[in-house]
């Protein structure tokens, strides 16, 4: 008797896996690959408010969150969490807030809670051919009032000359 109960439980539990029941219910947490590109508009899911943080559900994402940090929106006092792990595929990047030229720094100064998602092949591209003042380089390049939280860079390779380099920030200034 003991045997056939522990039989249909093992057949029960079986076809719940193969029913399609989703990933992160079954505790698989799921990643996205990024491609390289940084791409000129994305549209977040979220009101970027604590309460309903903007969603990184995507490298797309958080190549956005860079493209437009650098592009000069600091994001202050905006809520952001990240909802997959990311797998960078040792694609060259350039940090959320970090230098545009010659003439100054972008700075990331809003709330990013990595939700304990993982980032994988990080890859930091080196940026000393733009001719910059100085050198900032990390998933975040440089973050000034800002909370950075919860996030983890699984492997990946820090190939680049400067002061300011650090895995997850390369340089940071304020509370």
């Amino acid at each position: 008797m003991k045997r056939s109960i522990s039989f249909f439980m093992t057949l029960a539990m079986l076809c719940a896996l193969l029913s399609g029941i989703p990933a992160s219910a079954a505790g698989i947490t799921p990643c996205d690959t990024w491609d390289g590109s940084y791409p000129a508009e994305y549209v977040f899911s979220g009101a970027g408010t604590a309460d309903d943080p903007y969603l990184i559900d995507s490298a797309a994402a958080l190549a956005y969150l860079s493209a437009s940090t650098n592009g000069g929106n600091t994001w202050a006092d905006t809520y952001f969490r990240m909802t997959v792990d990311i797998d960078m595929a040792n694609q060259p990047w350039i940090g959320i807030g970090a230098m545009t030229g010659t003439t100054g720094t972008t700075v990331f100064s809003g709330v990013f809670d990595g939700g304990y998602h993982k980032i994988e092949n990080f890859a930091l591209a080196d940026r000393n051919s733009e001719q910059i003042i100085y050198n900032v380089n990390g998933l975040f390049g440089e973050i000034q009032n800002a909370v950075i939280r919860n996030i983890g860079i699984q492997s990946g390779a820090i190939s680049v000359s400067g002061a300011r380099v650090g895995a997850i920030v390369g340089y940071a200034c304020g509370s």
